[in-house]
């Protein structure tokens, strides 16, 4: 009988309570299976049996137990033995039986191999490379490839990037290429420098960040550090700072920016210089004749918005419109009931339109976005008349 497909493993993700999960080809024996359960190797006639043994379509595994739910199961020929246990009488008829399952075996046995090379790191077909080897194993040391880029050398972490020492202890690692200090050297000095801040610390000595360059006889390239952190030590000093404090870059040296009270969020100042801690959000409320027309300034907004809500209403009226600006782009919703009862209209261009008749309704959207507020623009069709009540709820 044939191996009519090259199928070496089986794959399936059990659900609750399976048992019996198919291969798909031919084995010889039972102990031809490997079968794993999430990555356990379980054991043949205790967790598990085989059916069909010798059939060319191949059979089940039927687990003595039902599964949990999304177990992994693994079916492999990887039991396969390495060896030949046909023996040919001389002179006896010929045993075909017993031929075709020896040539049965060599293809499993080539199936095996098959799967073992395909998981195996390899060259691509193009490369000229061949015999190549692995060194020794060396505590401390990683693979990497030679200088001629034809085998594998063991390299310690501290060689990785040839970075030298002298590199590592300059004051400064300008001019290095490819710096790839090792974890540990790297760890080595922030804790040295962390044991010398604190010193200064205890002493008082550090009021000044320019003290800290005289670290640089450890090997730890401060200063250049030092060059570009300069400050009269309001800044800067310890003792000063609090947790939450944020560092920023002011004018080459580094500021200190408290941290802010709870909730607040961070944002550019007004004039895109350095960050300040705000809520974020105002609520204005003003009022307009709708009847008059032109410019309408609102201010008392605390920082300049970027995006406006707003609810304009005349009392004891229909007129009502809820619309959004940005000072780019406006549009509202607004009732008609004046005209058609029951309905709204969408209002593009405009963030307030209040509908008093067919002919007659105030509209306005925002034409510029100040440092403490917004300017309305006011039009209207008709005569409109009533005083609105202006709600804006603004975000920086």
């Amino acid at each position: 009988m044939t191996i009519p497909n090259n199928l070496f493993r089986w794959r399936y993700t059990a659900t609750a309570g399976d048992t019996t999960f198919q291969y798909t080809n031919k084995i010889l024996v039972d102990d031809d299976l490997a079968v794993y359960l999430n990555g356990t190797l379980k054991t043949l006639n205790t967790d598990y049996t085989v059916t069909s043994s010798g059939e060319p379509t191949g059979g089940n595994v039927v687990f003595a137990m039902g599964l949990a739910e999304d177990d992994d199961v693994l079916i492999t020929k990887d039991g396969v033995d390495f060896t030949q246990d046909t023996d040919y009488v001389e002179n006896d008829s010929f045993p075909a039986e017993a031929h075709e399952d020896a040539l049965d075996k060599l293809t499993l046995l080539c199936q095996k191999i098959w799967d073992y090379v395909r998981r195996s790191v390899k060259v691509p077909i193009t490369s000229s490379l061949t015999d190549l080897e692995f060194p020794d194993p060396e505590a401390g040391t990683v693979i990497a490839w030679n200088g001629s880029e034809d085998g594998f050398m063991n390299v310690t972490l501290s060689g990785i990037g040839g970075i030298s020492d002298e590199a590592y202890s300059s004051t400064t690692w300008d001019g290095v290429a490819d710096v790839a200090p090792s974890q540990n050297a790297v760890r080595d000095k922030i804790e040295t420098l962390r044991d010398k801040i604190e010193t200064l610390a205890a002493s008082g000595a550090n009021a000044d960040i320019t003290s800290m360059t005289g670290l640089d006889d450890d090997g730890i390239p401060l200063a250049k550090v030092a060059d570009a952190m300069k400050d009269d030590g309001s800044n800067l000093a310890i003792g000063s700072d609090a947790d939450g404090d944020t560092y920023y870059r002011a004018s080459g040296v580094l500021a200190r920016l408290a941290k802010g009270t709870a909730n607040f969020k961070m944002f550019m100042n007004a004039a895109g210089t350095a960050p300040e801690w705000a809520a974020g959000s105002k609520i204005v409320k003003t009022t307009h004749d709708i009847s008059v027309t032109g410019e309408q300034a609102i201010t008392g907004f605390g920082f300049k918005p970027g995006l406006c809500f707003i609810l304009a209403v005349v009392n004891s009226t229909s007129l009502v419109s809820f619309g959004f600006d940005d000072g780019t782009d406006a549009d509202c919703l607004s009732d008609m009931y004046a005209q058609v009862a029951n309905q709204w209209t969408y209002g593009d261009g405009d963030s307030i339109k209040l509908i008093m008749t067919t002919g007659a309704r105030a509209q306005a959207h925002i034409t510029t976005l100040g440092s403490d507020g917004i300017t309305l623009t006011w039009t209207k069709i008709g005569s409109p008349t009533g005083e609105a009540q202006i709600f804006i709820a603004a975000l920086r």
